[in-house]
């Protein structure tokens, strides 16, 4: 039998300055009002007492409690004609109907987000929120990456290397994601307690998070009400594109190609490489619309606002192509000691130079920089 001391799982250390429990369920909600109105579908769950609930997340939440995740679901409790022994509220997809969110997942995990490489297929945010003995379905393995990270309460994962130690004719479930079509199976009818002894267990707090690779078997479990933010990044590539930047935050010509033959485009790249550099920057996430953000008319100071990645590449003499928060820009080469600025944490301000004028201003309708006058 495989050790559990092997799966391939790592820690994530990173300070969570941005992104909260309120603001991913605040995003939840706003994914379940699309799936209400009928503009999206199939991106919200509710599971009660291992029932899945006929209906959307917005309107299942209605009249509950505008406090936050707890008192909502305590309402929940409250009103259902039966005892609530365990209850999973699920969303997919939230950055793209919230970009506090977004913006909040990019500052906090990009750098994480792009460490680990860039997915073939889209990257994702997903909320688990409940109390339940196991994620629905059971021990299970997918194919995507997962970056896990708990914002309230307590939440345990079993790992489990191998195949070694699934019982000999246990039943499986084979199924896809309904998005990707990419393949994920299940064990339905195994206890996680019955193969515990073979796994690598982890136990996470708030502010405690994990990453792990594709196609491993694992499961979760939440005694108590939790809820916690998946960031999965789906790939059917044996390994994701690594990111090969310049300590300024430069990629080249070469690169941007080679991630365009990694996605399996066919043709010629040719105008398509700024694109590739903006998905790039946000790891594979689905941009959400920035808002119209009302700036002073003649702004001499610029401070980092979030940490999200900064990538750019010079595609022709003396222009740069610039990418943030999945949005690129072409501006003259004059920018490259500002964009060096950006690439390094720093609390300074930058000084307003007139050859960074445009940059500025369109690093402050992205949300990356604050201007004063």
């Amino acid at each position: 039998m495989p050790s559990a001391t092997m799966t391939p799982v790592r820690p994530v250390a990173t300070t969570l300055g941005r992104t909260t429990a309120d603001l991913v369920w605040q995003a939840a909600l706003a994914a379940g009002e699309r799936e209400s109105a009928g503009e999206a579908a199939g991106l919200t769950k509710v599971i009660v007492n291992g029932a899945p609930v006929p209906s959307t997340l917005g309107a299942f939440v209605r009249g509950l409690s505008a406090g936050g995740p707890a008192p909502a679901l305590a309402d929940l409790c409250a009103l259902s004609a039966e005892k609530v022994e365990t209850l999973l509220v699920y969303a997919r997809a939230i950055e793209g109907h919230d970009r506090a969110l977004y913006e909040a997942v990019l500052s906090d995990l990009g750098e994480h987000l792009l460490e680990t490489g860039l997915p073939r297929g889209r990257a994702e945010c997903e909320m688990f929120l409940g109390w339940y003995p196991a994620t629905p379905g059971g021990i299970h393995r997918e194919d995507c990456d997962n970056l896990h990270l708990v914002l309230q309460g307590h939440k345990e994962f079993l790992f489990f290397a191998g195949g070694d130690w699934i019982p000999r004719d246990e039943p499986r479930r084979p199924d896809s994601d309904p998005v990707t079509g990419l393949a994920e199976d299940y064990l339905p009818s195994l206890r996680p307690e019955v193969v515990e002894s073979a796994a690598r267990v982890c136990s996470l707090g708030p502010g405690e998070g994990l990453r792990w690779p594709r196609r491993l078997w694992h499961v979760g479990r939440s005694p108590q009400l939790s809820l916690s933010l998946n960031v999965a990044s789906y790939r059917d590539a044996p390994e994701a594109y690594p990111v090969l930047r310049g300590t300024d935050g430069q990629v080249t010509p070469a690169w941007l190609r080679g991630y365009h033959r990694f996605l399996g485009r066919t043709g010629t790249p040719g105008d398509d490489l700024p694109t590739l550099l903006a998905q790039a920057s946000s790891a594979g996430l689905r941009p959400a619309p920035a808002p119209l953000r009302r700036l002073p008319s003649r702004p001499r100071h610029a401070r980092r606002r979030l940490h999200t990645p900064v990538l750019w590449c010079q595609l022709r003499p003396g222009l740069v192509s610039v990418a943030v928060t999945g949005a690129h820009l072409a501006l003259p080469s004059a920018v490259i000691p500002m964009l060096a600025w950006l690439s390094h944490p720093s609390s300074a301000e930058w000084p307003m130079r007139e050859k960074d004028r445009v940059l500025v201003h369109w690093l402050a309708q992205q949300g990356v920089v604050e201007v004063s006058a």
